[in-house]
């Protein structure tokens, strides 16, 4: 009878052990995912007046989130020239800022392979600027551009190229200090996506043009770590459905104020 009584009461027991090992992996805690943004780069990513993460970068990938309910999504906003040591550290697991893929970035990073925007970026002046139309106008002239990024080691290339007749840069990333530089006649000119265009003269009150040939035209991803494949299948995974039921189009036309979503 013992023996009845302790093997019913095992069998309860692995019973009950089952069941709440059952109900701790379907409750499990969700995987932090940390997201690097910028705070200060309207209308991608800046921090709106309650100082929360907003923008078109914060917005894209609040949806992706929604799409990913095993994770916990989090953005952490700095200056820019912090995002990729802040990758490298492992503080953040990805970067929301139009970064591109090539040859190579993609030695040190994992990259999606589903892109989520088209950037653009062409020279920046102010409306009435007729005497800067193209690369060879701006030489001698000083340019804005943000430190580290594409556009940058495009125009130091150039330099090189054109030791003669370089174009001036100054490493500035801050939209308003770049407006204000043209306003004041500091700087004659910066680089940013033709968006700009728009959603500075909006933002800062400026009538602005782009001119020339872009710098570059290129598709947008997110860099990951080495090794974060899983990360990197759930991301495509939701960036392929944001792409399709016209998600990305519809951020795009309303942070950006056109369609720059890939096809």
């Amino acid at each position: 009878m013992k023996k009845i009584i302790i093997s019913a009461f095992i069998v309860v027991l692995i019973f009950l052990t089952g069941c709440s090992a059952t109900s701790a992996g379907d409750s499990g805690k969700k995987k932090a995912l940390v997201v690097g943004t910028v705070d200060a780069w309207n209308p991608y990513g800046f921090l709106d007046k309650d100082g929360k993460p907003t923008g078109f970068e914060v917005e894209v990938f609040k949806e992706i989130g929604k799409l990913l309910p095993q994770y916990e999504v989090k953005f952490e906003p700095m200056q820019f020239e912090n995002l990729y040591v802040s990758l490298d550290s492992g503080k953040i697991n990805t970067i929301a800022l139009q970064a591109e893929r090539n040859a190579e970035t993609e030695k040190k990073y994992l990259f999606t392979d589903e892109a989520y925007s088209i950037l653009m970026t062409k020279l920046i002046v102010l409306e009435d600027n007729n005497t800067i139309k193209n690369f060879a106008d701006a030489q001698g002239k000083t340019v804005l551009v943000a430190s580290g990024s594409g556009d940058a080691k495009f125009l130091e290339q150039y330099n090189n190229d054109h030791k003669d007749k370089p174009i001036k840069l100054e490493y500035i990333s801050d939209p308003s200090t770049v407006v204000k530089s043209l306003v004041d006649k500091r700087a004659d000119a910066f680089v940013r996506g033709d968006t700009a265009v728009i959603t500075y003269g909006d933002a800062y009150g400026v009538k602005l043009k782009a001119v020339g040939d872009a710098i570059q035209n290129r598709k947008s991803y997110y860099p990951l770590a080495k090794g974060q494949d899983q990360l990197k299948k759930d991301l495509d995974g939701a960036l392929k459905t944001l792409r399709e039921n016209g998600k990305l189009k519809e951020l795009s036309i309303k942070w950006l104020k056109n369609d720059y979503s890939p096809k």
